[in-house]
């Protein structure tokens, strides 16, 4: 059986960083019902379109990027859509190596890493005209 999926935020952005602080108040208020997840969905979301913006769009601050999170009784999906060229995240995207020292360390890396450790499953596809990313977190009990 496919669970229903209610849609509990539809928000269109523009691919500036600073929007991203006013997508951060949608989501908030979007998941009042989950706020347990208000944080690692904001988070999650912040580096994917900090990402797109600053390597996927190359700073082009007139393209949109669409941002869905929907609900069904056992998890939240997240879903972002951009037309940056084709790329997957999880695939090409650099892996930290942990075991460096912080000094060592090269700056960035880590968000991708924040991601897969805070999602329960994530994935990402090109469509033929834009990156799909989905995300989702499983709900425990108490959010139902």
């Amino acid at each position: 059986m496919i669970e229903q999926k209610k849609i509990l935020l539809n928000y269109q952005l523009p691919s500036r960083l600073e929007a991203i602080e006013i997508l951060a108040d949608e989501v908030k208020n979007a998941l009042a019902d989950y706020q347990d997840c208000v944080f690692p969905v904001n988070l999650c979301l912040d580096e994917l379109i900090t990402n797109t913006v600053m390597y996927g769009l190359k700073g082009a601050c007139d393209r949109t990027i669409e941002v869905e999170i929907r609900a069904t009784e056992h998890y939240l999906e997240i879903q972002i859509t951009d037309d940056a060229p084709p790329f997957d995240p999880f695939l090409n995207a650099p892996h930290p190596d942990l075991t460096a020292t912080i000094e060592a360390r090269k700056i960035g890396g880590l968000g991708i890493y924040f991601v897969e450790k805070m999602m329960n499953e994530y994935h990402a596809h090109y469509d033929g005209q834009h990156n799909v990313t989905t995300l989702r977190k499983f709900l425990n009990q108490t959010n139902q």
